[in-house]
């Protein structure tokens, strides 16, 4: 309310949008080398700046951020289950859009997941599809490894795209994971398998 009144509440929020989307840059590959207990320490407690930090950037017409916070709150949503708390925001998919190809393929990821949990698949489908275009583009093996294995698991569940989840396969198989994370790896061989996703929570908690 001070700042408000002092004018400047507006740059602090931005400022505060800025900070985190900078702080979560590194979440992912931390997810790879750290364990979980350490990962959740150190970024779950975030979990309400960012919320506040994504409501300002929704409004805020800079697609970088919008991107790095709609990424950064949908993997902590489905790190520490707390179930699909970044659908609950209206975010404007135009600006999203506008991102660099690197951050808008991670918020296309993270909402797949998102929208799949929630049980919309045909959107999931979508996203997953887009995340795995600009992972592509921009040579990121670790995004393409990630984005195919979803991409596997929604088409999975649903009707008459057994073919397309087979390509999709078929994709993943010749990707070269030797540099990849064991996490990367080891998540993907679980949420293609049969109880993938309950294999998936018993191995984080």
């Amino acid at each position: 309310r001070r700042l408000r009144r002092g004018g400047v509440g507006m740059a602090v929020r931005r400022r505060h949008g800025h900070v985190l989307a900078s702080w979560f840059d590194s979440a992912q590959v931390d997810a790879g080398r750290m364990r979980d207990a350490d990962w959740s320490a150190r970024y779950v407690p975030e979990r309400h700046n960012v919320r506040a930090g994504l409501a300002w950037a929704c409004t805020a017409h800079e697609p970088d951020v919008l991107a790095s916070l709609a990424a950064a709150l949908a993997q902590i949503d489905a790190f520490a289950h707390l179930g699909a708390e970044v659908l609950q925001f209206d975010l404007p998919l135009h600006v999203l859009g506008d991102a660099m190809p690197s951050l808008r393929a991670a918020a296309c990821l993270g909402l797949c997941w998102a929208h799949y949990a929630d049980g919309n698949r045909e959107v999931a489908t979508e996203l997953a599809q887009r995340a795995l275009a600009d992972f592509s583009a921009v040579g990121d093996v670790d995004g393409v490894y990630r984005a195919l294995a979803q991409l596997i698991r929604v088409y999975e569940s649903r009707p008459g795209m057994a073919e397309r989840a087979r390509e999709c396969r078929q994709r993943l198989q010749a990707v070269d994971d030797r540099d990849l994370s064991v996490r990367t790896r080891l998540m993907a061989a679980i949420t293609l398998t049969p109880q993938g996703e309950e294999s998936v929570a018993r191995l984080q908690s």
